[in-house]
């Protein structure tokens, strides 16, 4: 070593280097390991877990539905407070509703001898929510397997989709009062009950529900940028308590602040509100008074929904009702057991893919058929 040298002017030894390098490397693996773990595990609590009832929500946001969102297409109704947007096309372009005003192929509204009209009311499960096409909902699917069979009487079918998502008894007792009536249907299929419970747990409950009501809107939080970070489940988990307002079509608000709240006009115990009771009966009165055949249908949950007990348990009364209706008013109860549909064939809580619509199409099938030879055809 001469005078010059120091132990600080050696060359250091790759070793320690590559050690830290190491280091480095396995804490960036054990990051990356992690967050993918972390994201598998929010997949199964958006798909199957806690964080379902926020799955439909996300993949409006994320721009992920199919067909788009339906707070996208939708349009203000004076009398209705909303109705499907004529001449909607899906995310595909394929023209989605028609230009009447509901979803799936236009129909006269004179009807046809030849033909015994279904009609089909009720809110996203009637509608046919999350699945790509009008021709997958059970509507379509039921008129494909009514024709395939022995015709109703020596006359053909025709089921129109009256579907209105997020749609209440409310919603189907006026729709069908100012517009569907005028197609002089021949069976109305009244497939609801769920959308209902929401309004019970507002308060100043107002059998109108103008206390839940309201305009529809749609939160734009984050841009192109923050729909595609949507796509990930553990980012949404984080995000989603941040979006404000709710997503158009909800209809769900709290009163403002400002305003003072009206008082409730009937009693704080929900199964004592009778609003969806009224709707429904008057809703079968305006049918039987159109000498067309009433059919009622539950909402159902899928087993292992993610709903709160109390909400499911209003969901029950409300299928219980029904029953109480179709026993005091003479008129068909399809029962519609959840059962009826296999756990791989729902997408959420209570929406089905397009082979769970055709079961609950094949569901309906010989009921209507039964009704149609019994009760129509002799008209």
């Amino acid at each position: 070593m001469t005078d010059t040298d120091t132990p600080t002017d050696r060359p250091e030894s790759p070793g320690p280097k590559r050690r830290r390098g190491g280091r480095w490397l396995a804490v960036l693996l054990g990051l990356l390991v992690g967050v993918m773990l972390a994201e598998g595990i929010c997949r199964l609590m958006f798909s199957s877990g806690p964080a379902r009832s926020l799955e439909p929500l996300r993949a409006a946001l994320a721009g992920e539905l199919l067909p788009e969102a339906a707070f996208q297409r939708s349009i203000p109704q004076p009398y209705l407070l909303y109705s499907p947007a004529p001449g909607h096309r899906s995310s595909t372009g394929e023209v989605d509703h028609n230009m009447q005003g509901y979803r799936g192929r236009p129909v006269e509204l004179k009807k046809s001898p030849d033909l015994i009209r279904v009609l089909c009311l009720g809110g996203s499960t009637t509608y046919g929510w999350r699945v790509a096409s009008a021709e997958e909902a059970f509507p379509a699917q039921l008129e494909k397997l009514l024709n395939s069979g022995p015709p109703g009487g020596g006359r053909g079918y025709e089921v129109i989709n009256a579907g209105l998502p997020f749609g209440t008894s409310a919603e189907l007792l006026t729709h069908y009062h100012f517009k569907f009536h005028y197609f002089q249907p021949d069976i109305v299929i009244i497939h609801t009950g769920g959308n209902d419970a929401l309004a019970l747990d507002r308060g100043h409950y107002h059998p109108d529900y103008s206390h839940w009501r309201k305009p529809m809107t749609m939160p734009e939080p984050w841009g192109p940028g923050g729909r595609r970070l949507l796509q990930s489940r553990l980012a949404a988990l984080v995000l989603l308590p941040l979006v404000g307002g709710s997503p158009r079509g909800s209809q769900t608000i709290e009163r403002p602040a400002e305003t003072p709240p009206e008082s409730s006009w009937f009693p704080a115990e929900r199964s004592d509100r009778p609003a969806f009771r009224h709707n429904i009966e008057s809703l079968v009165r305006l049918v039987l008074a159109d000498k067309a055949v009433p059919l009622l249908m539950p909402f159902r949950l899928e087993t292992l929904h993610a709903l709160t007990s109390d909400d499911a348990d209003q969901i029950e009364h409300h299928a219980r009702v029904l029953e109480e209706i179709a026993r005091s008013a003479g008129v068909r109860l399809a029962p519609y057991p959840a059962s009826t549909i296999p756990p791989r064939d729902w997408v959420d809580d209570c929406h089905l893919s397009p082979e769970g619509c055709r079961k609950k199409a094949a569901y309906l099938e010989p009921i209507v058929r039964e009704l149609s030879v019994g009760e129509v055809a002799d008209d």
